[in-house]
């Protein structure tokens, strides 16, 4: 059961509760729990704050214990450093100047007052021994004091600072996506909305720098149309993309509700990544957009297929050497046919059938097992329909054995010798 399911019903708020059991003495795996080496390092660094706020201990004296040098914490003290700069005053500046980082990812950040704060945030922007660290984001949330409305003034002056930094030091760049992921989880303020666009389009942020910018302004847009915006300046090659995140984030924040199935298609473009050189499409088409389209716009998105095939959308130098990576795309195009088919007129069903097709410039150029499986169970469950789609393309002026070489995964009916000799008659006997 929930922790605060558990409380009497007098005393301290539900929300009371929950923002505590958020700090640092607590994590939650599969339900609160008290971290025990959190909870001794609290505990002695309480105590000798009680020592050094009584004259008992010097601070030079502990930190003489605590650091090899004045740039080097003892690795396994990082713990004890982190709550003493949150809890002694006298022992912050000796802490930050050795291992802000520690103060970061073992302290509580809730006890920092406002200088203090943006004292140890100059600090990570420059000590030397500050690494990028890839799970940063599963600490974002108790980074967020960092970013509270009493530190917004002094962060948009830091950020600012980072744009106008040719080649920002491995430390700032640091601390910028601490501050970035930080703000990611903050409530939603719409004064960092400008300061985040600022760093999406400035030409200096790296990807990953946009990447965390994004992240965040997903938080704090005034409206969706400024994502709009965004997504339509990548469209355009004005925001750099190289590897279609920004995209693909987008995609996956507007679609189906503020980017129709109508309108996706537009935004499909291969990119390429830093490891391969050859160009693929990132995670929204290869999986997200089968999750997020309802079964009932999946004929909208079908006509975007079809209408841009019509334009030789799929021929572009870009789409050449890629054969796969729109596997969500192609559940979604086969799940149509599934339930929409049978009920279409045989004109609109021999266009959906062409976006699969072998001779045509297929928008799907080699059908996974899964999908070609299906589709032949389909074609089985209505033969007559299949054969009517392929009078249609021999009236469209195929011949017959081009018309029966279109269908997909290689499938046609039993007999057609019969099937086409019949209709040569009947053609003979109208004219």
């Amino acid at each position: 059961p929930d922790v605060v399911d558990a409380l009497p019903s007098v005393g301290p708020s539900s929300e009371s509760v929950r923002r505590v059991l958020q700090r640092r003495l607590f994590v939650k795996p599969s339900g609160y729990a008290p971290v025990h080496r959190t909870v001794a390092e609290y505990l002695a660094a309480r105590h000798l704050t009680k020592r050094i706020n009584g004259g008992g201990l010097l601070p030079t004296r502990l930190a003489s214990l605590m650091l090899a040098t004045p740039l080097h914490l003892v690795s396994n003290l990082r713990g004890l450093a982190g709550w003493l700069a949150a809890l002694c005053e006298p022992m912050q500046s000796a802490i930050f100047n050795a291992d802000p980082a520690a103060v970061l990812n073992y302290g509580d950040l809730h006890l920092l007052s406002t200088t203090t704060k943006e004292a140890l945030i100059r600090c990570l922007g420059t000590h030397p021994s500050v690494r990028y660290e890839g799970h940063l984001w599963q600490r974002a949330v108790s980074h967020v004091p960092l970013v509270q409305k009493d530190m917004q003034s002094f962060v948009k002056v830091w950020l600012a600072e980072l744009l106008h930094t040719e080649e920002p030091a491995t430390a700032k760049v640091f601390t910028a996506h601490v501050l970035l992921g930080a703000l990611a989880h903050a409530p939603q303020d719409s004064g960092w909305e400008l300061t985040l666009l600022h760093l999406l389009r400035n030409e200096r942020s790296s990807d990953d720098i946009r990447d965390s910018a994004l992240h965040a302004l997903l938080r704090h847009k005034t409206s969706p149309e400024t994502l709009i915006g965004l997504l339509e300046e990548i469209a355009l090659e004005k925001l750099p993309d190289e590897r279609g995140r920004l995209r693909d984030c987008l995609l996956e924040t507007l679609y189906p509700v503020h980017v129709r199935p109508s309108q996706v298609v537009r935004y499909l473009s291969p990119t390429r990544s830093r490891r391969r050189s050859i160009p693929s499409f990132g995670m929204f088409w290869t999986y997200q957009i089968q999750k997020q389209t309802p079964t009932a716009q999946l004929g909208e998105l079908m006509e975007a297929l079809t209408a841009a095939q019509d334009q030789r959308f799929f021929q572009r130098d870009a789409f050449a050497a890629i054969g796969h990576g729109l596997e969500g795309l192609e559940s979604l195009a086969v799940l149509a046919i599934e339930e929409f088919g049978a009920a279409l007129p045989v004109p609109q069903l021999a266009r959906w059938l062409q976006l699969f097709s072998r001779t045509e410039d297929p928008v799907f150029k080699s059908l996974r097992a899964e999908s070609a499986q299906r589709l032949t169970e389909w074609f089985r469950g209505h033969v007559d329909k299949v054969k009517e789609v392929l009078k249609h393309w021999v009236d469209q002026g195929a011949s017959s054995w081009d018309a029966q070489h279109r269908m997909p995964a290689g499938w046609v009916p039993s007999r057609m010798g019969s099937f086409w000799l019949a209709e040569a008659l009947e053609l003979q006997a109208r004219q």
